[in-house]
C-alpha cells in the first residue's frame, strides 16, 4: 500500500467471517468493502447468511460514501441478469447477486463493457482447466457514478467507450484536486 493511500485510509475491519471493509477519505469517502462468498456446493442456510451479512454491511455504509464491493461471489451471471457475461445462464449464487445487485443499486462494473469472451473470465479451475467468471467488482450507482457513465455513448466501439469513461474520470478527479487545493491554499480542511 503507496503512503498516500496508508494515509488516506481512516478504518479497516472485518464486519464477518467473510466481509472485510476499508473506508479512506475523500469527497465522498470511499467505502471498500470485500469478500468471498460460499462456493455453490455450500449449505443454502450458508449461502442465505452470507447475503444477509452483506445486505446489512452494505445498510451500515452512509449514502453519499462512494461504495465499492470487489470479490470472490463464486456466482454466475447470466445475459438476464447482466449485459457482457461469459456465461449462458444464471446459478444459485448469481440468483442471489442478481438480487443483491437490484435491492442495492449497485452495478456489476466488469459486466458492462464488451470485452472478447477470452477476457471475461475471472477463474480457472485446476482440476478441470475450465473457465468461469466469479468474481466481481460493483458500484453503488449514485448521482456520481451516474454522471460518469452518461457520458458514454452506447454506439461507440467499446475502445472508444473506455476512453471517454476514463477521460471522464480523469477530468472529474482533476477538478476535485483543484478544489482541494484552493481549500488548502485559503488554509481551511479537506475531506468529509
Amino acid at each position: 500500500m503507496s503512503s498516500w493511500v496508508r494515509r488516506a485510509l481512516r478504518r479497516a475491519y472485518q464486519h464477518m467471517e467473510r466481509i472485510l471493509l476499508a473506508n479512506f477519505d475523500g469527497d465522498p469517502v470511499t467505502t471498500v468493502m470485500v469478500v468471498y462468498s460460499p462456493t455453490t456446493v455450500a449449505l443454502v442456510e450458508d449461502m442465505e447468511k452470507f447475503y444477509e451479512d452483506l445486505r446489512t454491511a452494505i445498510r451500515d455504509v452512509l449514502t453519499h460514501n462512494f461504495l465499492a464491493i470487489l470479490g470472490d461471489f463464486n456466482a454466475r451471471l447470466g445475459p438476464e441478469n447482466a449485459r457482457f457475461t461469459y456465461h449462458d445462464a444464471t446459478n444459485r449464487n448469481g440468483e442471489h447477486l442478481a438480487t443483491l445487485l437490484a435491492e442495492h443499486e449497485l452495478l456489476a462494473a466488469n459486466t458492462l463493457f464488451q470485452k472478447r469472451m477470452g477476457k471475461r473470465w475471472t477463474f480457472q479451475d485446476r482440476a478441470t482447466g475450465m473457465l468461469h467468471q466469479l468474481d466481481y467488482i460493483q458500484a453503488r450507482y449514485t448521482v456520481e457514478v451516474r454522471n460518469r457513465f452518461r457520458l458514454l455513448d452506447v454506439e461507440e466501439s467499446p475502445n472508444a467507450m473506455y476512453k471517454r469513461f476514463v477521460a471522464a474520470h480523469v477530468e472529474a478527479s482533476d477538478a476535485e484536486d483543484q478544489n482541494l487545493l484552493k481549500v488548502q491554499a485559503s488554509g481551511g480542511r479537506g475531506g468529509a
